[in-house]
């Protein structure tokens, strides 16, 4: 029985691994140059697709690396049925750096994390997406270590940090208009250092997520 035992060890071990997954995907390059000529290549490429540009953000300081934020059409409406926190899956990042090099999030990664007990009602939306990403962008290695699958939907940094769907209260208001309306306001007055990168409402679920430029230098 022992080799059997043994088999069976090794059979669970090789399941755990096989099933993970990296948040990250490579794509082809694009020509080099400076970070903005290469974004403007890159969202070129996503806008001939079907994509929606909806921001570019080139850090201060980190002036040779930059990250285009787009929506799929698909993935929107994916997310309209399932509602609340799920929003923040609605922004499609991909990065670029003035070497040409591209890369994006990986949708199985992060769709795992952001609908977890919706991830299987909405794998069709996810899997359509990567392969409109991968058509569009290439196909290339998959990095930024691993996690597995089944893990992803409990995911949180470190020990004592909040989960994905913990809530955090920063501020109330009288209705969602007024909320969004609050947000934009601030953004807009560049209110702490903060600036605006993109901006999802969808009124009717009466959700939103912001993409937020943290440029106060201290």
């Amino acid at each position: 029985m022992k080799p059997i035992k043994y088999l069976l060890a090794s059979m669970v071990v090789f399941s755990s691994t096989a099933f993970a997954t990296s948040p990250y995907l490579s794509a082809d390059p694009v020509a080099a140059g400076d970070a903005k000529s290469v974004g403007m290549e890159v969202a070129k490429k996503l806008t001939g697709a079907g994509f929606d540009v909806i921001g570019t953000y080139i850090p201060k300081g980190i002036e040779d690396s930059g990250v285009i934020v787009a929506t799929d059409k698909g993935m929107l409406d994916a997310i309209a049925k399932t509602g609340r926190d799920s929003i923040v899956g609605a922004a499609i990042r991909i990065g670029f750096d003035s070497k040409g090099q591209v890369s994006y999030m990986n949708p199985e990664y992060w769709y795992r994390a952001y609908l977890r007990k919706n991830y299987a009602a909405n794998e069709n939306a996810v899997k359509a997406l990567e392969a409109h990403l991968k058509a569009t962008l290439g196909a290339g290695k998959a990095f930024g270590g691993d996690v597995d699958e089944s893990d992803l939907a409990k995911y949180h940094y470190m020990f004592g940090m909040e989960y994905f769907d913990d809530d955090r209260d920063l501020a109330q208001h009288d209705s969602f208009e007024k909320a969004v309306d609050a947000v934009k306001a601030n953004l807009a007055k560049k209110v702490a250092g903060t600036s605006e990168v993109y901006q999802i409402v969808m009124p009717e679920q009466k959700i939103a997520v912001f993409g937020v430029a943290m440029n106060d230098k201290a």
